[in-house]
């Protein structure tokens, strides 16, 4: 689990881009880079052979092709978790516009079966409904699910003194067969630093 002071603001991208860029988008974003780049978190493939996605690994390393990020969709009468393919080829206008698409469609009742299929990695948004965090459990084949808690205001210590801050606490549910627990914080520690900096800039 990381606590994350997540700076509530978009630079005006929702006015300008049609898109908001709100905790889930932002979360997609850090776990597309980190995923991109390696140690990366893995997935069970069909059946049960194991893939390990490593961008260190050397000659002959199993690496999945694609980084396809399932985003999961509260519906009135259940949950759906469709899947943004080929995150790697896409920056953050495209991400969020490929989750806002998805989304409206699970709702409408309109994806493909091919749509909810094949997933690398999960997010979950508990926080919408105002859970301060939650457990997700593994939505395999995938290896790993980050959790996004509510953003709240709260006191916190910066350089020695009580500020007021937009804070949210993110947590991993991994697989151990094939992520080491080094790794997983490793993981939360770069996506923690990357949304404590996040600016338009670096889109």
């Amino acid at each position: 689990m990381a606590e994350v002071d997540f700076l509530a603001r978009d630079g005006g991208f929702e006015r300008r881009m049609g898109h908001g860029a709100g905790g889930g988008r932002r979360c997609g974003n850090r776990c597309r880079r980190r995923c991109r780049r390696g140690p990366r978190a893995a997935r069970r493939d069909r059946g049960e052979n194991i893939f390990l996605a490593d961008a260190s690994a050397g000659a002959g390393a199993l690496k999945p092709r694609e980084i396809n990020i399932g985003i999961a969709v509260a519906l009135d009468w259940g949950l759906i978790v469709p899947v943004v393919k080929n995150c790697e080829e896409k920056n953050f206008l495209g991400l969020a516009r490929g989750i806002n698409d998805l989304a409206e469609r699970a709702r409408a009742k309109k994806l493909k079966p091919e749509e909810v299929q094949e997933g690398t990695f999960s997010i979950t948004n508990p926080g919408i409904y105002g859970g301060l965090m939650g457990l997700p459990v593994i939505n395999q084949p995938n290896a790993a699910i980050l959790g996004i808690g509510a953003i709240e205001k709260r006191p916190v210590v910066v350089d020695d003194a009580i500020a007021i801050r937009s804070m949210v606490y993110l947590t991993l549910s991994y697989d151990h067969r094939v992520v080491d627990g080094a790794i997983a914080h490793q993981f939360m520690s770069k996506v923690k630093a990357f949304l404590e900096g996040w600016s338009e800039e670096i889109l």
